[in-house]
């Protein structure tokens, strides 16, 4: 095997074509891995795989999600969802592949998160932190 072409970045391909047709199928081979090995896109509403938009009101706690799916916006929960002071982390809790809605509260430790297996309509809490100098790693936004 003659390796002859240099690609950018020391990425050296054989000029045979044979070889040439083995080793790019090995490389997409490898691509095609590690794609699948991704982790779901954040905030994945409605589980098409694909992010969708969402805000939650900082005062009402209503939270709004735009699936990318429909494009109609719906309100998930219908009701208001954590307290002044709580942290957003929407996240896949329940592991059905949609994104639950979550908020942690620093001043107690708890984790509230609303499950979209439920419909949105159970949630359940969790206690793990606590403490003005502890806050998630998920980004988040704190409620007023």
């Amino acid at each position: 095997m003659t390796f002859a072409r240099q690609i950018e970045k020391g990425l050296i391909l054989p000029t045979e074509p044979q070889a040439l047709a083995l080793e790019l199928t090995r490389i997409l081979t490898n691509i095609m891995l590690m794609l699948s090995t991704l982790p779901p896109p954040y905030n994945d509403w409605d589980g098409d795989g694909k992010a969708d938009l969402g805000i939650v009101d900082k005062v009402s706690h209503v939270w709004n999600i735009q699936p990318s799916t429909s494009g109609i916006p719906v309100s998930v929960p219908a009701v208001t969802f954590g307290s002044a002071g709580d942290i957003v982390v929407p996240g896949d809790y329940d592991g059905d592949g949609k994104t639950d809605v979550a908020v942690y509260r620093p001043s107690t430790g708890q984790w509230f998160i609303l499950t979209s297996s439920s419909g949105f309509t159970t949630f359940y809490t969790t206690s793990w932190g606590g403490g003005v100098n502890q806050v998630p790693i998920t980004p988040g936004v704190v409620l007023a």
